[in-house]
């Protein structure tokens, strides 16, 4: 079998992430016999289908989601830049040498079939503004199962005796701000069609709602296999007790002003396109129509737009890496998500930032174990106010019959706010 799967990623002086920092979907050897279901073994790796990253607000949890994003957007957007674009990226700010000197890094391992890729980049800022910088690439690197394909120093390159023509000749054009790999997005170069399909089309990244609508219209208009699939969650979730869904396709006669950009005219026409409604029966059994957007709760909105992200990762292979996927959305609604990406011919993998605490008793629960101890990372804000990022498998003291949850509240995990309340604040 084959699959799409993230192996592990590495930042480094990235926002609030100041030195190297290495967030890994690879299984551990402890515990490897627990819930064999949620990983999958390819070779020499074994790779977790899913991972949760907790922790209070600010201590960067977000951040790490950001640099996936900064990633698959560098992919696929530098090779349109131009020699002044000025881009939002920012090292960590409150050590001098880390704000000033030091690039910023990052390094993504994943699985493509059964090939494995190891990609970096660093940038280093030229000039800048309050918000935006000027950069140049410092360094760039490509390698496909140990094997360098192409290795990057700024304006220089070395690539192996494989390497195409095509590759060779791209090199030799390309900005010191634009990415090389990126550059497969208009030109032919098939040692890169791999790894950049990765990026733009297996690594799905969000932080709001407007993508996962995209994903939920998209899948029900394509496939009446969606349909059933919605259909059966919607049985299994008991939201309450809708008989069914659906998406209404509109006309509409919107004047938008020409000033405003076509990507912004293309958003506001897609959002106002489509009906979305539900249905519920009455005290008679009889077929009441719902305005789903005003007159369901925001979890069952936010359950039944996830569904949309859930059918295409399982069906198309796809990464899913989302921020605070619990926004709204029921404890019991997020342990069935992970339950139907953990379950064994699933081939999908997601990752989120979660403030919901309450998953971790569904780590070590003999009655109902949803989660390894290695799919449960947190991060935390050290003293020089930069984020560390530990997985659970990695504190010591934690027994295979230690009550996970209660722990994390008993401050044994180390990842509770540090909240000090000002008493008398009017004196």
């Amino acid at each position: 079998m084959w699959w799409i799967m993230l192996v592990e990623l590495a930042i480094r002086n990235f926002m609030s992430f100041k030195e190297e920092t290495i967030f890994s979907m690879e299984r551990s050897n402890i515990d490897k016999d627990t819930l064999k279901d949620n990983f999958i073994s390819e070779g020499n790796l074994n790779i977790l289908k899913s991972a949760i990253i907790l922790g209070p607000n600010a201590s960067g949890k977000t951040n790490l989601i950001q640099a996936l994003h900064f990633m698959k957007w560098m992919v696929k957007r530098s090779r349109n830049f131009d020699r002044k674009q000025k881009i939002k990226i920012f090292p960590f700010k409150l050590d001098p040498d880390f704000r000033e000197g030091t690039p910023i890094s990052f390094k993504v391992k994943f699985l493509v079939n059964k090939n494995i890729f190891d990609y970096s980049m660093e940038l280093e800022k030229t000039e800048n503004s309050e918000t935006e910088y000027n950069f140049v690439i410092c360094t760039e690197s490509l390698s496909k199962n140990d094997e360098k394909i192409f290795y990057r120093n700024r304006k220089e390159f070395e690539f192996n005796a494989k390497s195409s023509r095509n590759l060779r000749t791209i090199s030799e054009v390309i900005l010191d701000n634009s990415l090389l790999l990126s550059a497969y997005g208009s030109n032919e170069a098939p040692e890169l069609e791999e790894p950049y399909r990765w990026f733009d089309e297996k690594l799905i990244v969000t932080f709001d709602d407007q993508l996962e609508r995209k994903y939920l219209i998209e899948n029900y208009f394509r496939s009446n296999d969606f349909k059933e699939y919605l259909h059966k969650n919607l049985i299994s979730s008991d939201l309450g007790e809708i008989t069914r869904f659906e998406i209404e396709e509109k006309e509409i006669d919107l004047k938008i002003p020409e000033k405003i950009p076509e990507e912004i005219r293309e958003l506001i026409l897609n959002d106002r396109k489509y009906l979305f409604k539900s249905f519920h029966k009455d005290t008679e059994n009889d077929i009441i129509e719902f305005d789903f957007e005003m007159e369901e709760s925001k979890g069952t909105q936010k359950f039944i737009l996830l569904m949309g992200y859930i059918f295409d990762m399982i069906r198309n292979d796809r990464i899913l890496v989302m921020d605070e996927l619990e926004n709204s959305l029921h404890p019991e609604l997020m342990r069935m998500i992970f339950h139907l990406v953990n379950k064994k011919n699933s081939r999908a993998q997601i990752i989120s930032t979660s403030h919901s605490y309450s998953l971790l008793q569904y780590v070590n629960n003999r009655d109902e174990e949803i989660f390894r101890r290695d799919q449960i990372w947190f991060t935390r804000k050290k003293q020089d106010m930069s984020s560390q990022l530990y997985s659970l498998i990695n504190i010591g003291g934690i027994r295979k019959d230690l009550r996970i949850f209660k722990a994390y509240f008993d401050g044994r995990l180390e990842a509770l706010p540090n909240i000090k309340l000002i008493e008398n604040a009017q004196e």
